[in-house]
């Protein structure tokens, strides 16, 4: 494949994707801080062409999210920032400052209705915004880590759950939201502004009306972190994954009774980063740090396993309509195709990538898993019997290469969460906060002086003592933290 990257010069690692549910459209967030807007032809035969490219920041863009009826998305990016694009104008529609951390998941609400956006952050806080009037109407708070990921319930009204490196599954309810006029959010932006400027920039501090948040269940099966959770789209099914490499399947039974674990999927070998319901059928489809992607087909106890050389896994979005699975990873991302809804039958089988080029390189895979032949009807996902059964995929390929994970803390640290936290201290907001506001001005302040002293000493030979050596040190310590801190 070649060296020419996605998403510009810095980075070609996707970090996010999202199918628009209607159009032909697929967004993709990149380590580098853009965000590429994707056209495909036919979900049948897709071919790539790139539409748009949106420049978030120069710092990795982690989440976004196409507005199911909008024609806007949303993003999340290491500038704390959470915006709001129109998509068929190229511009900003707002922007949303309350985060003080890293934006790891963003989404709209399902119904495409209820003006609500979800966002999830290292700040180990999960938010929920009216994006119409600006306002942060919940905040989702009592987590001890960063908050890896934060959906709706898509069969529960004012349910969602979260995934969070504290190894913890939460779900949670949040009353006294009232649903209002739907006014399409361009229209409620050109109200609500007062200038000429395209973007409205909305604080967490304008919160008139909040809701009531309640936390009902937390289940802590995990051994480490969870980087992703993901609800059933017609069943009270949660799914979750993590750092101890298992993908787990809960049951919602009730308001009142934790979840129960359904099973335990194997097949990773390190980091899961995430996990997802096929929409179309009973398939679970999971990617991780091993450059595996798994599709487990539940009603048959099986798996196929799709390996990419190289590259880990870290975003995935399965088209709502179509066999379409998008699958980010260090190299650019995966277009599959299962064209089946069963995968019993391609045991067997590999699936054989094929390149499509664009004007810069051959970045993408276009895989189709369609052996041609007839399936049966499958059986409803996860019946009772299936959850007694312990499922091992069948590895179709074995070559893996493990690389250490870029952003969290290495997984020699997380098993004693405790001793990490306290070796931490600042994972703590209030350290964050004071750390950002006034340690880093300091710092800038004390390299500037550093700076001109040395070019004084530059022109002043005769002056050079030991002094000028140890000076020399302590500006490039500082110059390393000031620039290198938390890339």
């Amino acid at each position: 494949m070649s060296e020419s990257k996605v998403g510009g010069t810095n980075s070609e690692r996707v970090k996010s994707l999202d199918f628009h549910p209607t159009r032909p459209l697929l967004l993709a967030g990149i380590f580098s801080g853009e965000i590429q807007l994707w056209d495909y032809t036919s979900p049948d035969m897709p071919d790539l062409k790139l539409v748009h490219t949106y420049n978030h920041n120069t710092l990795p863009v982690r989440a976004v999210a196409f507005h199911k009826r909008e024609p806007v998305f949303a993003s999340g990016c290491d500038d704390f920032t959470v915006k709001i694009w129109d998509y068929e104008n190229h511009s900003v529609v707002r922007t949303f400052l309350g985060h003080q951390d890293y934006i790891r998941s963003v989404m709209f609400h399902p119904n495409g209705t209820d003006p609500l956006l979800l966002t999830a952050s290292d700040d180990q806080l999960a938010r929920l915004w009216n994006y119409k009037t600006g306002e942060c109407i919940a905040t989702f708070s009592g987590l001890c880590h960063y908050v890896m990921r934060a959906v709706f319930s898509p069969i529960t009204n004012n349910m969602i759950v979260t995934g969070s490196l504290d190894m913890t599954v939460s779900v949670w309810t949040y009353e006294g939201y009232t649903a209002q006029e739907d006014t399409p959010l361009l229209q409620a932006s050109n109200m609500s502004s007062s200038s000429s400027s395209s973007s409205l920039s909305l604080s967490s501090s304008r919160q008139s009306s909040p809701c009531k948040v309640n936390r009902v269940h937390v289940v802590d099966d995990h051994l480490r972190g969870v980087n992703w959770v993901s609800c059933h789209p017609t069943q009270s099914i949660i799914a979750s994954a993590g750092d101890d490499n298992q993908v787990m399947l809960w049951r919602l039974n009730d308001a009142h009774t934790k979840p129960s674990l359904v099973a335990s999927l194997q097949g990773h070998t390190t980091n899961v980063s995430f996990v997802e319901f096929y929409p179309h059928s009973d398939l679970i489809i999971s990617g991780g740090e091993d450059g595996r992607l798994i599709l487990w087909d539940t009603t048959q106890s099986s798996a196929i396993t799709y390996t990419s050389l190289n590259n880990r896994y870290w975003a995935i979005s399965c088209h709502l309509h179509h066999t379409l699975i998008a699958a980010g990873h260090d190299g650019g991302f995966d277009l599959i195709n299962v064209a089946h809804p069963s995968l019993h039958h391609l045991k067997d089988n590999t699936a054989s990538p094929r390149h499509y080029n664009d004007d810069n390189s051959d970045r993408h895979n276009v895989i189709d898993i369609d052996d041609g032949t007839s399936h049966p009807d499958t059986a409803p996902i996860l019946s009772s019997s299936w959850g007694q059964r312990d499922p091992t995929p069948v590895l179709l390929q074995n070559e893996i290469v493990c690389i250490d994970r870029e952003d969290v803390p290495p997984p020699a640290l997380r098993p004693g969460f405790g001793e990490y936290m306290m070796s931490r201290p600042e994972l703590s907001t209030p350290y964050m906060k004071w750390h950002t506001l006034v340690t880093t001005p300091i710092k800038t302040l004390m390299a500037f002086v550093l700076i001109v002293w040395e070019f004084v000493l530059m022109v002043n030979p005769a002056r050079i003592t030991l002094s000028y050596y140890i000076f020399v040190a302590l500006l490039n310590a500082l110059l390393l933290d000031i620039f290198l801190h938390r890339v």
